[in-house]
């Protein structure tokens, strides 16, 4: 092994002599870039901090089961375990020094014997039953693999080490969501092989007796976890995220407690043995905010049915959301007076239906309600609606008997003063925002927009922002891009920053110089820059900011050679990329949690660098990445590990 190292430093002429303190060994630089130490007479390498005053453990390369890290190295104290330092060693016992006081990702997985970590002091670090954490209990950074049954992240925690939970046979586990830094799956390594099979059960509280926050499980926070049968959420958990359980293919039973104000889009979409929901327990849900599609693929769920229609809740407030009809040919639907959610395609495609007595408390409609119902004439929007789904009355009834007015067709009502903009006429080339509008199919409108030239905003709840002119429509906050006027002067334009969101096909089909997506933006929609004409030989770097890429986002967009994808980023939508002719080279980082089906179709793309570990031998795709995520590449294509 030394001769291996020596011949590498020789042929670099770097050699650098220095004599380990104490230990009487010459220790040999080689790589003087990163000052990178030969390995130790007991398998240790070492590299020099960045300010010279300590050491961390870049790596074990040694054959024995019981590792001693010394306190110091060439007279330095050692302050630092990096990242998968001893993985994959076999290692049954390891004894930290006092003065650790950072352990890197994955640093112990591959050890399924090591269950014996002493600290030296505990200054920085210590064990505590059966894990090892921080001495401010904040870090989480191994836990035992003996440990079995339920384990509870205390309620001081606030980061878990990626791979801390790897090799475990835990059954149970109990935190607050909240806390917990990136999402589930990261806790045990980000590949699904890495989950503890015996994993069924997951509690998530923000009670903990002396200590009440308002729980929030994240976006994507459990995404693909597909070990686990059983979630409950205690009453203190106020919101659950976009995609928050999405994918986890042998979830059986929910609880959701009163106290949720909002379930994200696709929260529990595609959990296919899903079947008990448990929406409120203990009187009326304080439910605001139902996301488009959150029960989306989920085929053995157990409704309350009633005149015909389906619906979720519990026995106390059974019809809380109206979720589809028994039969699509359905004619007369009578939601009752206590539903306040209509999900997303509740009666799409059901043409039978000519006559709907809604909900006077109705909150929301989701996407495609409505689309298809070619016999319903009419809709009364309610008062208290609070959102209008893409699509909810395209293609129905509804929407074919309405008159353009002012470029655009409105649904709504005179009585109530709450209007759609559901359509736009195709040869206008101003469309004027009522003031009584509400809402806007974007999807729809953005696609139709082909000859506006400049809007004129009336209504209270959107904007111009004066950098725009008049070509571009967002939220009344200014935080989300709505419209765009496909004829307007956009030569030199870029959004202000403080845009958090591009909508579905906002940009799409444009023609732009010099455009720049702020360092703000959060999420870019469906189809938001699909045929969109970049400058030749374009390098798009997309924000750090951004956490979602819709499906189809830059499909057929022009002269794009190369896309930067940054850390932060979690998921990217089918066909993402599809037809970017120029694209030669795509990087996938760490963070990503999601990947839909064929976003490199049609690319120059010969391979994809995924950050994401995996095993070589035996690569599975994470979570819940689409099987022919890269079409027409394979997983021999994907080079697993690489670094940017």
């Amino acid at each position: 092994m030394k001769k291996s190292y020596l011949a590498v430093a020789v042929l670099a002429s770097t050699l650098l002599l220095a004599s380990c303190s104490g230990g009487g060994e010459t220790h040999i630089v080689i790589d003087t870039q990163t000052s990178v130490y030969e390995p130790t007479s007991n398998g240790l390498v070492f590299e020099r901090d960045l300010d010279g005053e300590g050491f961390s453990v870049q790596r074990y390369v040694g054959e024995s089961n019981r590792v001693i890290i010394p306190e110091t190295f060439e007279g330095k104290p050692v302050k630092s375990i990096q990242r998968r330092a001893f993985a994959n060693n076999g290692l049954e016992y390891l004894r930290i020094p006092n003065k650790v006081a950072s352990i890197g990702e994955f640093a112990f997985i591959g050890n399924p014997k090591l269950n014996n970590i002493e600290v030296q002091g505990g200054d920085y670090f210590r064990i505590q039953d059966g894990a090892l954490i921080s001495k401010d209990e904040k870090t989480l950074a191994f836990v035992y693999p003996n440990k079995v049954g339920q384990y509870n992240i205390g309620k001081n925690v606030t980061k878990v080490v990626k791979g801390a939970f790897e090799s475990t046979s835990l059954t149970i586990l109990k935190f607050d969501p909240t806390l917990i830094e990136d999402n589930f799956m990261t806790f045990f390594g980000p590949s699904a092989s890495a989950v503890p099979e015996n994993m069924k059960e997951v509690i998530l509280t923000a009670d903990f007796g002396d200590v009440k926050r308002d729980g929030v499980v994240g976006d994507f926070a459990f995404a693909g976890l597909s070990s686990v049968t059983s979630v409950a959420m205690y009453d203190s958990i106020v919101e659950i995220g976009e995609k928050a359980f999405y994918s986890m293919s042998n979830l059986k039973t929910v609880v959701i407690p009163d106290t949720v104000l909002s379930i994200g889009e696709k929260a529990f979409a595609s959990c296919s043995k899903l079947r008990d929901v448990r929406i409120g327990l203990t009187g009326s849900p304080s439910l605001e905010k139902l996301g488009d599609g959150v029960f989306e693929g989920d085929g053995k769920l157990v409704y309350n049915t009633t005149e015909g229609i389906k619906y979720l809740g519990n026995p106390e407030y059974p019809y809380l959301i109206l979720m589809e009809p028994v039969s699509p040919a359905i004619q007369k639907v009578q939601i009752d007076d206590t539903t306040l959610f209509i999900a997303s395609d509740a009666f799409k495609n059901c043409a039978a239906i000519n006559k709907v007595t809604s909900s006077a408390e109705l909150l929301s409609i989701g996407k495609n309600a409505f689309s298809g119902t070619l016999n319903l004439t009419s809709f009364s929007l309610p008062s208290s609606l609070e959102y209008l789904g893409n699509g909810a009355f395209t293609g129905s009834g509804v929407i074919s008997d309405l008159e353009f007015d002012n470029g655009g067709k409105y649904l709504g009502s005179s009585k109530t003063g709450f209007y759609a903009l559901v359509d736009v006429n195709p040869t206008a080339e101003k469309l004027t925002i009522k003031s009584s509008t509400k809402f806007i199919d974007y999807s729809k409108v953005n696609q139709t927009v082909s000859n506006i030239k400049s809007f004129t905003n009336n209504s209270e709840y959107f904007s111009i922002p004066e950098s725009s002119g008049n070509v571009i429509l967002t939220d009344a906050d200014e935080t989300q891009v709505i419209l765009t006027a496909k004829k307007g002067d956009f030569d030199g334009f870029m959004l202000d920053d403080g845009i958090v969101e591009i909508k579905d096909y906002a940009f799409s089909g444009l023609d732009i110089e010099d455009f720049e997506l702020p360092t703000t933006v959060e999420r870019i929609g469906d189809g938001a820059f699909s045929g969109f004409k970049f400058n030749a030989g374009s390098v798009i770097e997309l924000p750090e900011s951004l956490d979602v890429i819709g499906n189809n986002a830059f499909d057929s967009a022009l002269n794009v050679s190369k896309m930067i994808l940054n850390d932060g980023l979690r998921s990217i939508g089918a066909s993402a990329f599809k037809n970017l002719s120029a694209l030669s080279a795509l990087y996938i980082p760490l963070s990503v949690t999601e990947i839909g089906a064929s976003i490199a179709e049609g690319t120059a793309v010969a391979s994809i660098d995924a950050e994401i570990e995996a095993d070589l031998e035996n690569p599975v795709l994470p979570g819940s990445w689409s099987s022919s995520w890269c079409a027409p590449l394979t997983l021999e294509n994907i080079n697993f590990g690489a670094e940017r």
